[in-house]
Formats: C-alpha cells, structure tokens, sequence
C-alpha cells in the first residue's frame, strides 16, 4: 500500500486519476459500450434509454464558418487558410484581419477568403466577435470554427468532428493539439520548446483531456482555441471578450460550464496542428499569457456547486503545492549537497506514508526519474526518438513554468488586460 502511495504522490494525485478514467473511457469504447462520437449506442437509442426526444445534429461542411482572427501573420496565413480550403469552401473562410501592418490582409484576398479588416488593433477576442455580428455568421451557419493564423487541421478534422453534433448535448469539439514538427539531426536548440510542447500535448491530452471530455465526466478546463469548432447556438450564449482578460479561450470554456449550455467532445483524431514559440522570449510571453489567461478567468467565474469547478480546484490545488515545491527543489538539492547527502528530516508525517524524512534518491526520482521517464515514453509513442536527447533540458522549462504559474497568479487580481496582441517571432510554416 505504502508503494502505491508513493507512487501517486510522485506522478499526482490528478495525473493518477485522470489516467484509470481514462482507461475506463478506453475499454468501455472498445467493448462498444460507448460509441463515437458520444457513445457506441446509437444516438436514437440513447436518447430512448435517457428518455428524450432525439434530434439529428445533420450539420455538414457547408454549415460551418471558419474565422481566422490574425495580426501580422503574412508568413503563416497562407498555409493556414490551404489547410482549411481542403475541408471548406473558400467563400466560407473569414479572416479577421486585426490591423495588420504586412501582407496578412493581401494573401487572404488573393486565395479568394472573405477578409474583414479591422482598425484599430481591438485584440483576439474583439475581433471574433466583432466579425461573428457584423457578418451575422450564427445566424447564416450551424457551427463556427476558429482557428489561429499559425494553425492548420488535419483533412479528417470535420469529418470527424462534425458527427458529434448529432448529439444534439454536445455544443463544442476540442482539437487533438500537435506542434508542427520538423524531423532533425543534429539537435537543434531552437527547437527545444517544441520538443517540450511534444511531451506536454502528448500527456495531457492522453491523460486529461481524453478522460476530462469523457461523457460521464464532462469536466474539461479548456478548449483550445487554436482550432476549435462551437455550436452557433451556443456562440450566441457565450461572452467571448468580457473585460480585462489576457486571452479567451478559457473564458469561453467556462462558459459553456457555468451556463451549462452542454457538453464538450474530444476525439484524437481531430487534429490542429499548432506553430509553437522558437526562442525563450516568446516561450515566456506565451506561457505567462496562458497562466494569466486561467487566473483571470476563474477569478471571474468563481467557484460554483459543480463536478466541473471541484475538478477544477483539485487540479488547481494540486499544481500550485507542486509547483511550490519544484522552486523549492534547488535549495533541498543545494541542502543535501552541503551535509554530505544525509537524510532531510521533515516537522511532519507525510500524509498517508509513514515517514518524517526525504533521502537524497527520493529527490532525485520525484524530480528527474519520473519526469525523464515521461520522454521516454512519448519517444516510444511518437517515434521520435531524438526527444530523449532533449529531455535533460525539460527540467529547466519545467521549473519556468512552475515559476510563471505561481508569479501569475496574484497578477490576475491586479492586471486588468484589453487582449490586444502582438505576434510571437514566426518562421515560415
């Protein structure tokens, strides 16, 4: 038993968790228990077994907008809107141009999009909502995809996606979120942040959100707005740009929770594929923006009776002690280093273990085994075995990142953000 403890205490309770309900979710799909997109009984029968009326979602490509909110984004934009023209007609493709100052607004035009400039700058958010009411987009189309001007979707997307809006429940799809990955030998430190986001997506997503999106569960904390496609009915319900958030994707989440417009569907075949950040400048505005971003928005929503808001503060909790003690872990290493590697002895017991001490081999597995033994198996999983020479440095991205989480938090009762924006350092995509 004490094993087991210390195993959960080392990956997570959350991580734990989210992993057997996952597994769950997993064999009771492939025993057809469950069907995709919702379950594996039919949606008439299913509707029969909850005793309601059904009704067939029949939304297909031509009932779906793609709006592509961007700003300055001439290097990326073309292969953004190529990706979408292999899934949509291009009369359905509407770029929110945000007061670019290059070419994004010219390359739009030229592969035949409809473009609604905008100026001045008014930020993400704005410029979404702003062109889903001046276009009156809910009213002329079921559902509405938004997509950055950096992203491209797999040709599967819709038609795989668009199934689970014969549920007539479920109001927004998740995307499977993959960085845009480039093979390569020798080791290329630009590309360690992407190398990162590799592992990150891969267990996250393997592990929360399959089991967070799970029917019976329905918890989820984000759908990434890189790539994600709404209900029109529900885009009329959500406020996408309330005042003084960093970003809108979260909001627009909790949202759909707190209104409990309906469910949220994730399948891995649903992919986005995503431009992540090349250098430690943009990495560090983008994490912070996403950290600030979750703050702000759960400080607007509060805590309210919910399986979706005690998820939430689990996991919240959870991350928060953790990362408390990651920043810690230079100063115990430090410790153990300058009194010859002899046992920590702690003021307590630790919860449900029966110990009062950290030996020097316990630091090193909670810190570097276990978060090593993670690249390992996304290198397994994605056959990309040049992430095991990466690894090494995920520690000190890891450590940044628990830095940010912390750092962001007391700034989410004090800055108050317009959403508007400025591009990441971009390469060709």
């Amino acid at each position: 038993m004490e094993l087991i403890v210390s195993f959960i205490l080392l990956i997570g309770f959350n991580l734990t968790a989210w992993t057997i309900i996952g597994l769950i979710r997993f064999f009771l799909e492939k025993l057809k228990i469950e069907k995709t997109p919702r379950t594996m009984i039919a949606p008439d029968f299913l509707a029969l077994m909850e005793n309601r009326a059904f009704e067939a979602g029949g939304i297909t490509a031509d009932d779906v907008a793609a709006i592509i909110p961007a700003h300055n984004e001439a290097k990326t934009i073309a292969k953004t809107v190529n990706s979408l023209k292999r899934i949509l007609p291009a009369s359905h493709i509407y770029v929110a141009n945000d007061a670019s100052v290059d070419r994004t607004s010219d390359i739009a035009k030229r592969l035949n999009c409809q473009v609604f400039d905008a100026y001045p700058n008014m930020g993400k958010a704005n410029v979404i909502v702003h062109t889903i009411k001046l276009l009156r987009l809910t009213r002329y189309y079921k559902a509405i995809m938004i997509i950055d001007a950096d992203s491209e979707v797999n040709e599967e997307y819709l038609r795989k996606a668009l199934p689970f809006f014969d549920d007539p429940n479920v109001v927004a799809v998740a995307p499977h979120a993959e960085t845009k990955w480039d093979r390569h030998h020798p080791l290329d430190w630009s590309l360690l942040f992407t190398a990162y986001r590799v592992r990150v997506y891969r267990i996250l997503q393997a592990v929360l959100r399959y089991g967070q999106t799970w029917t019976y569960t329905n918890v989820t904390m984000i759908i990434p707005g890189f790539a994600c496609l709404y209900r029109s009915t529900a885009i009329e319900k959500i406020n996408i740009n309330p005042a003084g958030l960093v970003i809108e994707d979260y909001n627009m989440t909790f949202e759909v929770h707190h209104k409990k417009l309906g469910k949220i569907a994730y399948s891995p075949q649903i992919k986005g594929f995503t431009q992540d950040p090349g250098n430690l400048r943009d990495y560090y505005k983008q994490v912070k923006r996403w950290n600030l971003g979750f703050w702000q928005t759960w400080r607007r929503h509060r805590i309210w009776p919910s399986l979706f808001s005690l998820t939430t503060l689990l996991y919240a909790g959870e991350v928060l002690i953790s990362s408390f003690l990651f920043l810690l872990s230079p100063i115990l290493l430090g410790w153990f280093a300058l009194n010859s590697f002899l046992p920590f002895y702690l003021p307590f017991k630790i919860p449900f273990m029966d110990a009062t001490q950290i030996n020097f081999l316990d630091m090193m597995a909670s810190l570097f085994l276990i978060d090593y033994l993670l690249t390992v198996i996304t290198a397994w999983y994605e056959k990309k075995p040049v992430l095991l020479l990466y690894g090494p440095a995920f520690f000190i991205l890891r450590y940044l990142d628990a830095f940010v989480l912390l750092y962001t938090l007391p700034l989410a009762f004090i800055i108050r953000s317009d959403g508007r924006w400025k591009s990441p350092t971009r390469s060709p995509a």
